[in-house]
């Protein structure tokens, strides 16, 4: 690992460009999955956007493989040359918890580790287990290089309300498809889709503004941007705080189409009487 992560960015973006078009070409579900969600949520634009995206999101997805080599195991330096930063850190010093929500872009690692890296507060982060065991060790110690604290997503939200209640930051992605179970069908991209209720309902019982981290994979590294507490957010009102959330996402994958992860079947759970999407 320590040699990997010493080579030139130049090879890793060669290795994730050969990496995601070898993908693209073999991994036929995944490859389904993702046309069908850009033909679902942009289905005004033309096939050939569709297509580029389609084919960025994959050289994306190889490329964010084995950046996680200098991620992980480079030295700091190396992170603060091919990461940078756009917004206020300032936001996040003090005793006040926040949540940070984390949509799921390609470069989300990125941009979660180099926080943690420099913001030296009590980081709490939900992860979904891996089935290999060397591979969900690897994650688990990468991610946690800088001192923020894994809680496996089995565990419920209990520990993430604890960290909020002691103050600390939470960073978090809710934007999963994760079952009939507490979900409610609001729109996304005008599909009625299932999304959890957990980030207004966390914010509101610890009393924690929210605030969103956007993370761009470039040729030259990663672009990690911190954007402003939302305004007037939670409202009390479970749905319309929900559907802001999803609107807001909308919003941010619109800036960047290519890079957000469209190979996760977000609409597999559908409503009552629906066929389903894939």
């Amino acid at each position: 690992m320590l040699v990997f992560a010493v080579l030139p960015l130049w090879l890793f973006r060669f290795l994730g460009l050969l990496t995601g078009l070898i993908l693209l070409v073999f991994a036929f579900d995944r490859r389904r999955v993702a046309w069908r969600n850009l033909s679902l949520c942009f289905p005004g634009q033309p096939v050939s956007h569709r297509a580029w995206w389609l084919t960025v999101n994959f050289v994306c997805f190889g490329c964010t493989l084995f950046d996680r080599f200098w991620l992980w195991h480079a030295p700091l330096s190396t992170l603060d040359s091919r990461i940078r930063f756009e917004g206020d850190l300032s936001s996040l010093q003090g005793e006040e918890p926040r949540v940070v929500f984390v949509p799921h872009f390609m470069g989300l690692d990125a941009g979660g580790l180099w926080l943690t890296s420099r913001v030296k507060r009590p980081w709490l982060v939900m992860y979904s287990r891996q089935r290999v065991r060397w591979v969900d060790r690897w994650m688990l110690n990468g991610r946690r290089r800088f001192g923020a604290v894994l809680v496996a997503r089995s565990e419920g939200v209990r520990p993430l309300f604890k960290c909020l209640r002691n103050g600390g930051l939470l960073h978090f992605s809710p934007d999963m498809d994760l079952g009939r179970q507490q979900s409610l069908f609001v729109p996304f991209f005008d599909v009625s889709t299932a999304t959890v209720p957990a980030l207004p309902r966390l914010s509101s019982m610890a009393q924690a503004p929210v605030m969103a981290l956007l993370t761009r994979v470039t040729w030259a590294g990663y672009t990690v941007r911190l954007l402003p507490v939302w305004d007037n957010y939670p409202t009390g009102n479970e749905e319309q705080d929900v559907r802001e959330m999803n609107a807001r996402l909308e919003g941010y994958i619109r800036e960047m189409p290519a890079q957000y992860y469209w190979p996760h079947r977000r609409f597999k759970t559908r409503p009552e009487g629906q066929p389903p999407i894939y």
